[in-house]
């Protein structure tokens, strides 16, 4: 299973009351260069939320029922999750993020198709 579903269970912990802000914290620090192959994944929009929480509470901005609240409706709100995917590139020959979808993609696309030259 992809590492960074676990932020669910850190943010559903951390909702029941069984993990504090300071424990996510701790948690989704080491953790962040998961978060960063590819942004626009569920798991780390969440991260995302999160970190901004972190600094809205610390600079008094919000405080952590507000914080809690948007967790909670963006836990609603992404019930089907877009998850990156992992390819082996022919180019760097590492592993590069594509997104894959839970439910029908709004759009399509085919990966790695030749470019026609010539006609």
């Amino acid at each position: 299973m992809d590492s960074s579903l676990d932020i669910f269970n850190v943010a559903h912990s951390y909702l029941e009351g069984h993990l504090t802000l300071d424990d996510v914290q701790e948690w989704l620090v080491p953790h962040l260069g998961i978060f960063l192959i590819d942004p626009r994944s569920t798991p780390s929009e969440l991260a995302g939320l999160f970190e901004l929480g972190f600094a809205d509470v610390a600079a008094g901005e919000a405080d952590e029922k507000e914080l809690q609240r948007l967790i909670g409706e963006f836990l609603r709100e992404h019930q089907a999750i877009e998850l990156g995917s992992a390819v082996h590139t022919a180019s760097t020959n590492r592993l590069a993020m594509i997104a894959c979808f839970v439910g029908t993609p709004q759009t399509t696309f085919k990966a790695l198709e030749p470019l026609r030259v010539g006609g």
